[in-house]
Formats: structure tokens, C-alpha cells, sequence
């Protein structure tokens, strides 16, 4: 079965999202993001580690369609090791002592995110968007490994840090790190569906920003003062400005826009997903439900894997980071998920159905023994026939009846007259009856062919 005729009634489409401004202002707050979207975060976080979020799937009514390269909103993640910058500080041994003696060091990178000695094993941190003086930053200032990314500092919306223990079954006392960086980006996509398993892959992303214009009133921490007094002052800041987005794919002039206010309100609901601790031995526990996921990700494999053989340690710092790696790509392509399947904002891609037609497609390759075999016999055949013939030696027949014909006065004799019933002793006469078959004449006159005399 394959795709050769256009339906022109059939429906194919594939989901994307132009633009983003789902929140809810709260107040008080910069507002949450919108009940759907806060399911698709946590729908990522809750995934199974060791399992990956599909893209969603286009809609094809025959079974058969194809689509153009088309793009979407979306939501990129990436992970990076930053385990060389670490700085281990050890703590006096009547310290560790007093605080269960889990971890004897301070562990911290240079932007100031920490893992503190007792029983602490893992702790996430997103730094604040507020510099020393109190001014707002953007969200990507605190970065050790994603700094030349482009418009990082626009894209940004979510940049923490992991600080952990590699192993927690063992005495060894080594730490990793891994910096999370999730940020607007814009999804170019191929899709098909054939036989009706749709297949969709990535073809390119692009994290160029057009305008990042608007601005956001925020209270930061400055001050003023004067002959009268001091107090605190507003500030109009423009780091929350609407995102205007390009695609790269050339024949996509469309622009994907990010509201600033919806901008805001998810950032600041990130930076509460991407924090936390998990606290070993006597009375472990995890603070948040992303120290939780975070742990099984770095942990379980390793676990598994070391059961059944010994783990060298490179193996295992890989095994860590694909699984923080797949747990945090699981949270950025249910968002995207959410992004393509907002009902209104964003037109589909329309792609082109097939009606499935049969067709016989014969590979001359696999009858090539067929062929071998029935030229074989044929020339066999011929071949055995001319021999014959040069040798002017006659068929034999295998017709039953020419046996019967063939059978010698004297033969005939014996067997007297023959019974179809067989009650006159016909089958046990054949039975003793010996014969030979003799070329010519046969002795007895009735000229050329083959005779059936008796052996005695």
C-alpha cells in the first residue's frame, strides 16, 4: 500500500502556536501562568525520568499525509556540566558532627549557588534577578556556561543550578554540578504519517529575537533621599518588554510573539519549580516536588546499572547527565505541547492526504532461483529427449495400462482371466508373477517395443 492520489476531502493538519499570553494576574504579584500551562510543567516534572515527551502528533484522516516544513513557539532546554568550577570547603569535624556528618563540605560555584555540609545531597538553585544594589538583572546575568548563547538575556526563563553528591550509597565524598537553562525559542518541524504512525523531528530552532520592546513597572530595593528624608522609589524597568520572535525556516515569514506581562508571570513561577533540596539519612526528605524528579534522574540509573556490573565513574557522571537532560527536555516539550494546541492562537500547518492505492511491485532479484530452477529443468528435459532420440531408445511410458498391454502371451497365460473383485485369486497370481521388460521384438513376433516376459 502507498500513497498516490491527492483526497481532497481528507484533513491534514498539524498543531503550532504564533503567540503566548496566557497568565493570571494576581494581586500583589506579577501573576501565574494560566491553569494549562501550569499543568504542562508539571505533567514534564511528574514524567517518568527515564521516558521522553513526544511532540505532539498531526491529525491525518487517511493514514498517508505529508506536510511542508512548518514552525511553532516553543520552549528549548539545555544542560551543561559545570562540575570543574566547584569549590569544596571542608567543615570542622565537630561540625559535620552536630549536623549529621552526610556531607563534610560547603560545596559552591562562583555565582554563589550552594550545597551545604550535614545531610544535604542535592540542592537546586535559581539565583534572584536582582542585583547588589537591588536592580532588576535579566534572568540569564548569573550564567557560567550559557554565555554566548544569542539573546539569552531576552529568552531567558528559567537559569538554575544543581549542586549534588554523584553517589549516595558510597563513603566518597565527590560532587557534580549542572547549570538548567530553559528559554523561548522557535521550532522549525517535519512531519509525516505513514501507514498511520505519524512520525515529527526538529529541523531547526532559532533563538534570534526581533524587538523586545514594553516595559514592566517593578519595585526594586533603591532608595532615595533628600533634606526631607528617604523612602523607597519605582523604578520602570524594561526587561519584561514583549518578545517578538523569528523563524529560521526561509520560506516562514511569519513572527512568534511572547506577551511581556504572561513573560513576567511565568518566570517568577519558574523560578518556584527550580529549587529545592533532598535531605539523606536519618529523616530524608525532599522540599519540593523538582528535588524529587531531579533525584530519580540522578540517581536511579546509576543504582540500576551498578547492580549488575561496577560502574566507572565517567560512565556514571553520563548517565547523570542524560538524565537530568531528558527530565528537563520532558518539561520543555510539554510546554511546547501546550504552546501548539492553544485553541485560537496559532493556525495549523495544512499538510497533503493521500488515499492509500495497491500496487504489486515485483523484485526481479528474489525470483532469480525460480527462474534458475525452470530454465534448469527445461534444458534437462530437452536435453534428455535428444539423447533418447540419438540413441533410438524408446520412451517408457508410465500409463499403467501399457504394463497391461505389454504383458507376454505366456504372462497372459498365467494370470488367466482377471477378476475386478479379485475372488478368483487374481492379486495373489500377480503377486507371484516375475517379470522383465525386453527391448525389440520380445520374441514374440509383434515387431518393435518393449515386452513384459516372465522371469520364470
Amino acid at each position: 500500500m502507498v500513497p498516490s492520489e491527492i483526497h481532497t476531502g481528507a484533513v491534514a493538519t498539524a498543531p503550532r502556536g504564533d503567540f503566548w499570553m496566557g497568565y493570571v494576574p494576581m494581586r500583589g504579584s506579577s501573576g501565574v501562568p494560566d491553569l494549562p500551562m501550569k499543568q504542562a510543567i508539571q505533567n514534564g516534572l511528574y514524567n517518568a525520568v527515564n521516558e521522553s515527551i513526544t511532540a505532539i502528533t498531526p491529525m491525518c484522516s487517511t493514514g498517508n499525509c505529508t506536510w511542508p516544513l512548518y514552525s511553532s513557539l516553543s520552549v528549548c532546554a539545555s544542560v551543561n556540566d559545570v562540575s570543574s568550577l566547584l569549590t569544596k570547603t571542608p567543615v570542622p569535624g565537630n561540625v559535620s558532627a552536630m549536623i549529621g556528618g552526610v556531607t563534610d563540605f560547603n560545596v559552591t560555584l562562583p555565582n554563589g549557588a550552594y550545597l551545604l555540609a550535614g545531610q544535604f545531597v542535592l540542592n537546586i538553585t535559581t539565583l534572584p534577578s536582582i542585583n547588589a544594589q537591588g536592580f532588576s538583572v535579566p534572568l540569564s546575568n548569573h550564567t557560567l556556561s550559557f554565555a554566548n548563547e544569542p539573546y539569552i538575556e531576552n529568552t531567558t526563563m528559567v537559569n538554575s543550578f544543581i549542586i549534588y553528591r554523584k553517589s549516595i550509597n558510597t563513603a566518597s565524598e565527590t560532587f557534580g554540578a549542572m547549570e538548567i537553562l530553559l528559554r523561548w525559542c522557535v521550532n522549525t518541524y517535519n512531519s509525516s504519517t505513514v501507514a498511520g504512525t505519524p512520525t515529527t523531528n526538529i529541523t531547526s530552532t532559532s533563538n534570534s529575537v526581533l524587538t523586545a520592546n514594553g516595559t514592566t513597572l517593578q519595585l526594586v530595593n533603591g532608595t532615595w533621599s533628600n533634606s526631607s528624608g528617604s523612602g523607597w522609589e519605582m523604578y520602570n524597568q524594561t526587561r519584561y518588554g514583549q518578545l517578538v520572535l523569528p523563524s529560521s525556516n526561509p520560506v516562514d515569514k511569519s513572527n512568534y510573539t511572547v506577551d511581556g506581562a504572561a513573560n513576567y508571570a511565568l518566570t517568577g513561577f519558574m523560578k518556584g519549580v527550580f529549587k529545592g533540596t533532598y535531605i539523606t539519612g536519618f529523616g530524608s526528605t525532599y522540599s519540593t516536588d523538582t528535588a524529587m524528579s531531579l533525584s530519580n534522574a540522578l540517581w536511579n540509573a546509576p543504582y540500576t546499572a551498578n547492580i549488575s556490573g561496577a560502574l566507572t565513574e565517567a560512565d556514571q557522571d553520563k548517565m547523570q547527565l542524560d538524565g537530568v537532560r531528558n527530565a528537563t527536555n520532558n518539561i520543555a516539550v510539554s510546554m511546547t505541547n501546550n504552546l501548539r494546541t492553544r485553541p485560537f492562537w496559532g493556525s495549523p500547518a495544512t499538510g497533503t492526504p493521500y488515499n492509500p492505492q495497491s500496487y504489486v511491485h515485483v523484485q526481479w532479484g528474489w525470483l532469480t532461483f525460480l527462474l534458475t530452477l525452470l530454465v534448469s529443468s527445461f534444458a534437462f528435459l530437452l536435453a534428455t529427449i535428444i539423447k533418447s532420440k540419438r540413441a533410438k531408445v524408446d520412451i517408457i511410458r508410465s500409463s499403467a495400462l501399457a504394463a497391461m498391454c505389454g504383458l507376454s502371451e505366456e504372462s497372459k497365460g498365467f494370470m488367466g482371466p482377471i477378476e475386478l473383485n479379485g475372488k478368483d485369486g487374481t492379486l495373489e497370481k500377480a503377486g507371484n508373477l516375475r517379470v522383465r521388460l525386453m527391448g525389440g521384438d520380445g520374441g514374440n513376433g509383434i515387431g518393435k517395443g518393449w515386452t513384459l516376459k516372465s522371469a520364470g
